[in-house]
């Protein structure tokens, strides 16, 4: 399994809260590629929210698992 490309993570995370998966998974593995998920989901869900979309609930779930993160 890798998570090196867009087509490799997608292929392993698919469905809702793909990102917080692929997050976990990174973080759990020691990935310097953890740092990059997280701003990348964020800035993802603030444009998101910013050009109307209603994704207040993804983002805040993204949020707290980042925040549970560094807290340990």
């Amino acid at each position: 399994m890798s998570l090196d490309t867009l087509d490799e993570r997608n292929r392993y995370f698919g469905g809702s809260y793909k990102h917080i998966k692929m997050m976990v998974i990174a973080k759990l593995c020691g990935s310097p590629l953890y740092d990059m998920f997280c701003q990348n989901t964020l800035a993802i869900y603030k444009k998101y929210i910013e050009e109307g979309d209603d994704y207040s609930n993804e983002l805040a779930a993204y949020e707290s698992v980042i925040e549970h993160y560094k807290q340990q």
